[in-house]
């Protein structure tokens, strides 16, 4: 059974795959300057415990590189944290490519979920090539971070807004995942709207991974103007396994500092 990938995207600057490795996760590979990675997620069950990943060089210099594997987690704001983890197997561990070739890496876990999933990250760092001492060049080492998600027997995917509320015109809605596997949140679209129904205010924020039993919290600005006008705001939360709804009745006491 070959784990589940998601589509593509391409960045044409390496110095961001970082950056496109954190945070555009929803496709199946991912270009980061002359090398590029697929799949950039891997997902295990109760049967499949393994799978492959594939790093081709498409630049004209060989490339290396140093492979790690951290467990992943999130605190309680729902921010991402590494430690060391040896429930990870992964062979290379330092890798080297040549112009226009590929090599892969196999990757497994010693034993699958249980009753709630497991998260790792595979570390995919480009060693910064040797510089002149005379130039003035700025190595930049580039690096991917692949999802590992293990999934347990019985998968329970559900979140909730655990709170919400309006202080002196700023918007927040705390999300919660009440379940035990992941999902991603795709956008938290906000409508505000007045006594004859007109939209005032509308906001669209950009979303994350939120890991089970971990909780994370929204914030949006609203104009003292449109605020105070208000009558209701809508909350439509969409993951890429469910949708949320939920409603703030607006008081123009909300709107201003006590």
């Amino acid at each position: 059974m070959k784990p589940s990938f998601l589509d593509h995207v391409r960045s044409g600057k390496p110095q961001l795959c970082i950056i496109l490795g954190m945070v555009l996760l929803f496709v199946s590979q991912a270009f980061c300057g002359e090398w590029r990675v697929i799949p950039i997620r891997l997902d295990f069950d109760q049967r499949t415990r393994s799978g492959v990943i594939t790093v081709t060089n498409d630049g004209e210099q060989k490339i290396s590189f140093d492979i790690s594997a951290l467990a992943w987690t999130q605190d309680a704001e729902g921010k991402d944290q590494y430690a060391a983890t040896d429930e990870v197997i992964f062979f290379p561990k330092l890798l080297t490519i040549g112009a226009h070739e590929e090599r892969v890496i196999r990757v497994g876990i010693k034993a699958p979920a249980i009753l709630q999933e497991k998260t790792y990250r595979l570390f995919i760092r480009e060693q910064a090539a040797p510089q002149d001492a005379k130039g003035s060049t700025v190595a930049i080492a580039i690096q991917f971070a692949v999802p590992i998600f293990s999934a347990p027997a019985k998968t329970i995917a559900e979140g909730k807004i655990v709170d919400k509320g309006i202080v002196n015109g700023l918007a927040t809605i705390l999300l919660k995942n009440t379940g035990n596997v992941h999902f991603r949140v795709t956008d938290v679209a906000l409508s505000g709207k007045d006594v004859s129904g007109d939209e005032l205010f509308s906001k669209d924020l950009p979303g994350w991974y939120l890991l089970p039993g971990t909780s994370h919290s929204y914030a949006a600005p609203i104009p003292k103007q449109d605020c105070e006008r208000l009558r209701n705001l809508d909350i439509l939360l969409t993951t890429d396994k469910f949708q949320l709804t939920d409603r703030i009745d607006v008081d123009s006491a909300m709107c201003t500092a006590n």
